[in-house]
């Protein structure tokens, strides 16, 4: 079977009358989808609780402002330390432990116990902050009914799980394949290998959702798996188009 290759914008009608009539050609024997950012909004929740602990632990003593402290340094040493976390540079451990210490490694004054402290705080709180993203809901309920779906997320297993149960999502998932269980984060291609084992599919018969061009889309691309490729901000992709680009959840309604 060739696979056309389609780019979908809910807007537009032609794209939409395509995707139907080619998705009574693709049968697919699992749905693999992504956690973070992919059905809950990640970046907000993890924003908001940073801005909660910023105040309540007074940290406007060293910093500017919120937005100086989240996007100058906040954010850029998460980043940095969750990029060499995906490449097995650096342990679960000294991710979780390194994210406020090299936030403020500026700052000699706040003391070591100051520091855990915040994290523990800051894990205690983010681990309850699940908001949905619009439509996650209704694609799950429309995929539960067709497929056996299984979530693929670097997430770690302690929290992933209370996630899932915060978000009232645990009845949805056949299996969940998680890197801080598996051992391999997204994008290397064994951590879908073994979701692949997990459904007990080829990749052939197996798609990824996700938000994440690097982690979720590569990755799959990777494994020989397809992809969706949800990406409301349409960034372009860089090293290959993937299977499906989309810019709503609701759009893969009628793909699958």
């Amino acid at each position: 079977m060739t696979l056309i290759r389609h780019t979908f914008d809910a807007g537009f009608l032609v794209p939409l009358q395509t995707l139907v009539q080619n998705a009574t050609t693709m049968k697919y024997s699992a749905i693999f989808i992504d956690f973070d950012d992919t059905l809950i909004d990640t970046i907000q929740d993890t924003q908001n609780t940073v801005e909660a602990i910023y105040t309540d632990h007074r940290l406007d003593s060293f910093f500017d402002s919120f937005e100086d402290y989240y996007e100058n340094f906040f954010r850029p040493n998460t980043i940095a330390i969750w990029h060499l976390y995906e490449q097995g540079l650096i342990t679960r451990d000294e991710l979780l432990g390194q994210r406020f210490r090299n936030t403020f490694k500026h700052l000699p004054e706040i003391e070591a116990e100051s520091i855990e402290k915040i994290n523990k705080d800051y894990l205690a709180r983010i681990v309850k902050a699940t908001t949905l993203l619009p439509e996650a809901k209704d694609l799950l309920d429309y995929l539960k009914g067709k497929y056996p779906l299984y979530m693929v997320s670097n997430g770690f297993a302690n929290m992933q799980y209370t996630k899932i149960e915060t978000a009232g999502l645990e009845g949805y998932f056949d299996g969940v394949v998680l890197s801080d269980e598996v051992g391999i984060s997204k994008p290397d291609r064994r951590i879908y290998e073994a979701a692949l084992a997990m459904a007990g599919v080829p990749a052939d018969k197996a798609i990824m959702i996700g938000d994440n061009y690097k982690t979720d889309i590569t990755g799959a691309h990777n494994a020989g798996i397809d992809q969706i490729w949800f990406n409301p901000r349409k960034i372009e992709a860089s090293a290959f188009e993937p299977t499906y680009m989309v810019d709503s959840l609701a759009a893969i309604q009628h793909i699958l």
